[in-house]
């Protein structure tokens, strides 16, 4: 659940708490400003029961990724982002849940996702107090899943799957942090069953399967996350590939393509030995694997938005090529 774009500061004001505590349900059909109303709402719900203790850290993770900024009412569903929110907006086209059901399973979508940032923040790039970021992923995580309960009752079948792919975030955590030192061996098993800490993002969209009755798309559905989310993370993994090296990450690209010759040899590897060529093409088919669950499980607007990633990730490694060789072929300063 990681690679998500930020927006502009936020101001979390007075104002803002009190206007969106209780809002609306909106219809199935809702457009991006009523999402992001609706999400808003949900995250400041959970400020204002955290308690003043923990403002401070909530108010520095809305400031980090921007959210609560109100300047984009596009930004819970963009292409930019992992499939957040959008995913359960996708099967809603075609199951049409009630309002109830649709608001509830938005709200748990993000809060989750909140959850794993406050947690990420901190295992990543050390922002955070310690004790205040487990309190308040704690905090978010009990909305994510009270959210959830709203919806599905006492489900023994969709509790247990929950508590399953949690504890696998969980492990795929803790083996993604040891494995990315250099002195670990990181191969493609191993980056494949890192990707199962994204598993979680599933969870609201299947609230919505089981709900509906169609609790045998499961696996497709796990199929489209599992494969997106990978596609983002190898292409990501490319285009980073230099500073991943410079910061001592030493993840599967870094490995494939020499990283232990040294950052002259890896970018050799990548620019003119095909690597980013080969990362590009199975990220691509990652996407089309994607794609081909979406079509499965019945969702247009996900294969729309997965071709919109195909065309993102072609404009940036058209952009990125450009910009290194335009470096290259430029004189060198006098001396």
């Amino acid at each position: 659940m990681r690679g998500m774009a930020r927006r502009s500061e936020s101001v979390v004001s007075a104002e803002a708490i009190e206007r969106a505590m209780y809002p609306p349900c909106y219809s199935t059909h809702m457009t991006p400003a009523q999402v992001t109303q609706l999400i808003d709402a949900a995250l400041l719900r959970v400020r204002e029961r955290c308690g003043p203790e923990l403002h401070g850290a909530f108010d520095a993770l809305m400031t980090r990724h921007g959210w609560l900024a109100g300047d984009d009412p596009d930004y819970y569903l963009g292409v930019n982002s992992q499939p957040v929110a959008v995913l359960p907006m996708w099967l809603a086209a075609r199951l049409e849940p009630s309002a109830e059901v649709l608001s509830a399973v938005l709200e748990s979508s993000w809060l989750g996702y909140a959850a794993v940032r406050v947690q990420d923040d901190f295992m990543d790039e050390g922002l955070g107090d310690p004790v205040e970021s487990m309190f308040l992923g704690q905090a978010f995580f009990a909305a994510h899943q009270s959210a959830l309960a709203r919806v599905l009752g006492p489900d023994p079948v969709f509790w247990e799957t929950f508590e399953s792919i949690w504890a696998g975030y969980g492990a795929a955590m803790l083996l993604e942090r040891r494995l990315l030192s250099q002195n670990e061996v990181l191969d493609e098993a191993a980056y494949d069953a890192i990707l199962h800490r994204s598993l979680p993002l599933l969870l609201p969209a299947a609230a919505l399967l089981r709900v509906h009755g169609a609790w045998d798309e499961l696996a497709d559905l796990r199929q489209l996350v599992i494969s997106a989310v990978r596609a983002a993370q190898l292409f990501n993994d490319g285009m980073d590939a230099r500073d991943d090296l410079r910061g001592g990450r030493w993840t599967w690209v870094v490995r494939r393509f020499g990283g232990d010759k040294g950052e002259a040899h890896l970018m050799r590897t990548m620019v003119l030995g095909g690597g980013i060529d080969t990362v590009f093409k199975e990220s691509s088919a990652d996407l089309d694997r994607a794609a081909d669950a979406a079509r499965r499980l019945g969702l247009p607007d996900g294969v729309a938005w997965i071709e919109r990633r195909q065309e993102m990730m072609q404009t940036a490694l058209r952009t990125a090529l450009e910009a290194l060789f335009a470096r290259l072929l430029s004189p060198a300063p006098p001396e």
